[in-house]
């Protein structure tokens, strides 16, 4: 391996960085022996994929959550003006009925069928827990390089991280699956 190869580094201790003969490719560290077979780690790949799916599924969630949410402050902050304007639009009906009362209608049922929405489909939960395990993928990840936490003196520390690696994502699913009951659906699988 040349110098200008990047290593993966292990740790970071009193002494300084320590790092190990192994290499980053791709986003995977490939160690030493597996670098050798050209092979790679496929706990470390298992994390880094479900780390990536629940980071993605976190941010759609809390940008549908943001948006539905900014639409009905607009729809409601828009009531009280509509209902304020009532003499001067009142001028214009359609079917007998005063155009303010149409338009207080129809931003009152557009908050009541956003708020469903986010009912329905649990944006702000998913949003909080998908981004949870995200975080606790991560924190796993840096104690496993570091071979810090439940790795230190771990006899196999590559099956202790699939171990806890599969107990947070295992976790999850069974908060998901809490969730959907809640909701009123069937639960199914929440990743395919």
């Amino acid at each position: 391996m040349s110098e200008s190869t990047p290593r993966a580094m292990i740790g970071v201790f009193a002494d300084g960085p320590k790092f190990s003969q192994g290499r980053i490719e791709g986003g995977v560290i490939l160690d030493a022996e597996n670098e050798a077979e050209g092979t790679e780690n496929p706990t470390l790949k298992r994390l880094d994929d479900e780390r990536q799916w629940y980071s993605q599924k976190s941010a759609w969630n809390q940008r549908w959550f943001k948006r539905l949410k900014a639409i009905e402050i607009i729809a409601a902050a828009l009531i009280p003006f509509a209902a304020g304007l009532g003499a001067s639009l009142d001028a214009f009906r359609l079917l007998g009925i005063g155009a303010s009362v149409l338009i207080t209608g129809f931003l009152g049922v557009l908050i009541v069928v956003l708020e469903s929405l986010q009912s329905l489909y649990q944006l702000q939960s998913n949003w909080i827990s998908y981004r949870s395990t995200a975080e606790g993928l991560k924190h796993e990840k840096y104690l496993w390089l570091a071979k810090a936490g439940p790795y230190l003196g771990a006899e196999d520390p590559d099956a202790l991280l699939a171990e806890r690696v599969e107990s947070l994502i295992s976790r999850e699913h069974a908060k998901w699956g809490s969730y959907q009951e809640r909701a009123g659906k069937t639960p199914a699988s929440p990743k395919i």
